[in-house]
């Protein structure tokens, strides 16, 4: 581990934060982007603004859960044969 790893991952530890990747889609999302990730993971629009550490640990999980099933759904279903027909 690299130092600069190194301090990051001390620096988790005393935040008591996890890396997570999907911290930054969310950083990085609009609001309409977030509000559509909460309402496929059946969760209130008005989460929105808070930032991705502010979300509790069940919402987080239900957002990336539903993103991923979605994702799972959307691959199976624009498949270039169901697309065609």
């Amino acid at each position: 581990m690299t130092d600069t790893a190194s301090r990051i991952a001390e620096c988790r530890a005393i935040i008591k934060s996890d890396a997570d990747p999907f911290r930054m889609v969310w950083r990085k999302a609009s609001d309409a982007e977030r509000r559509m990730l909460l309402t496929i993971a059946k969760r209130p629009a008005w989460l929105a603004p808070l930032f991705w550490d502010e979300l509790s640990a069940d919402t987080r999980a239900a957002i990336k859960r539903r993103a991923a099933d979605l994702r799972e759904w959307l691959n199976k279903a624009l498949t270039p044969e169901a697309v065609q027909s």
